[in-house]
C-alpha cells in the first residue's frame, strides 16, 4: 500500500467493512436467484427474509427467469468486487493494484443514463 501505517490500516479497515456489505449483497442476490434453498454457505452471513415462494418475480406478467437472466451480471459483479475488497482488506493486494483492478471490471460494464 503507501507505507504509512495509518494509512494502510485505514485502507483495510475500509475493505473489510466492504467485504461484509458484498457478502450480504450476495446472499440476497443468490436467495433472489435460487429461492428453494434457504440454506446459507458455510461462514456466510444468515439469509435476508425470503421471497414469497415464488421467486422475486410474483407479480402479474413476471417472469423468473427473466429475472435471474438479468440479476446474473450483477450477481458476477458482487463477486467478483468481494475478492478484489478481500484481498485489499488481508493486504494482498495494493492500493494500486485493487483501483486497476476496479477501473477494469467497470470498464466492462455497459454504460448507462440517469433515467
Amino acid at each position: 500500500m503507501t507505507g504509512r501505517p495509518d494509512h494502510d490500516a485505514e485502507v483495510r479497515g475500509e475493505a473489510a467493512r466492504l467485504v461484509h456489505r458484498l457478502e450480504l449483497a450476495r446472499t440476497r442476490l443468490d436467495a433472489a436467484l435460487d429461492p428453494r434453498d434457504p440454506t446459507p454457505a458455510p461462514g456466510s452471513p444468515p439469509p435476508p427474509p425470503r421471497a414469497p415462494a415464488g421467486g422475486v418475480a410474483t407479480g402479474p406478467g413476471l417472469d423468473d427467469d427473466e429475472v435471474r437472466t438479468l440479476l446474473a451480471p450483477a450477481v458476477a459483479r458482487v463477486a467478483r468486487l468481494h475478492e478484489i475488497a478481500r484481498s485489499l482488506a488481508d493486504g494482498s493486494a495494493s492500493e494500486e493494484s485493487a483501483a486497476q483492478a476496479v477501473r477494469a471490471l467497470a470498464d466492462t460494464q455497459p454504460n448507462r443514463r440517469p433515467r
